[in-house]
């Protein structure tokens, strides 16, 4: 499959009461899939409906919690698990006409929901992970969470080239990642950055600022053994 959508083609989805979800599983192929619309966003009025999309073992070249060229979400959620391999990851939408007027929620985990077991082989991301957009801004908070996987890439907290209003947080548990950086690639960070390594993560270079890219506010680096 070229693409996913979780939402419509120049269309709007307006939910009160249900969630939206996309889920791609084990033997999936995808090329780029969105959580929102094509040049189409996700309302409602009860903007704390989550707006999900899971990769669960899937093979996806590029993973977006907002929507293609166009389209607001609120809040967003992507999630990585049970040995999938993803290109790039974005919290946020592609394009600057993309919008997340709430936060973005990213995990990427190795660990088996039912028994608590580290899933061979591990959750991987061929690519980068950032917890903004892709040239979409995010008008709220980033969180980027990376368990007991590799990253052969960079994760941001921010965005690339895509502006987040408040702050980021990535924690690292146990995993392998090239460099890290709290901040975005060409992305102002309106606010703070807060980056946590944890259980014996490796970890390549860490920079608590951004790439090419203004932080407003403080940066925390926490490293433990």
């Amino acid at each position: 499959i070229n693409e996913v959508y979780g939402g419509g083609n120049q269309s709007q989805v307006t939910t009160d009461t249900n969630n939206v979800y996309v889920h791609l599983f084990k033997n999936a192929v995808v090329g780029n899939a969105f959580n929102g619309g094509n040049n189409a966003g996700i309302d409602g009025n009860n903007t704390n409906l989550p707006r999900a999309i899971y990769a669960k073992g899937a093979k996806v070249d590029n993973l977006y919690g907002g929507s293609n060229s166009s389209g607001t979400l609120s809040d967003t959620f992507v999630y990585c698990s049970d040995s999938a391999t993803i290109g790039n990851v974005y919290g946020g939408g592609y394009g600057q006409n993309t919008d997340i007027t709430g936060n973005t929620n990213v995990n990427i985990t190795s660990i088996n929901e039912q028994t608590g077991t580290t899933v061979n082989p591990a959750t991987t991301i061929t690519g980068n992970v950032f917890g903004g957009g892709d040239n979409g801004p995010v008008n709220g908070y980033t969180n980027v969470n990376v368990i007991s996987s590799a990253v052969n890439g960079t994760v941001y907290g921010g965005g690339n080239n895509a502006e987040v209003g408040r702050d980021t947080k990535v924690i690292i548990d146990n995993s392998n990642i090239n460099t890290i950086f709290g901040g975005g690639n060409l992305g102002i960070v309106r606010n703070n950055t807060d980056v946590d390594i944890i259980n014996s993560s490796k970890i390549g270079t860490l920079y608590g600022g951004g790439c090419s890219a203004a932080i407003n506010g403080y940066t925390d680096v926490y490293v433990e053994g």
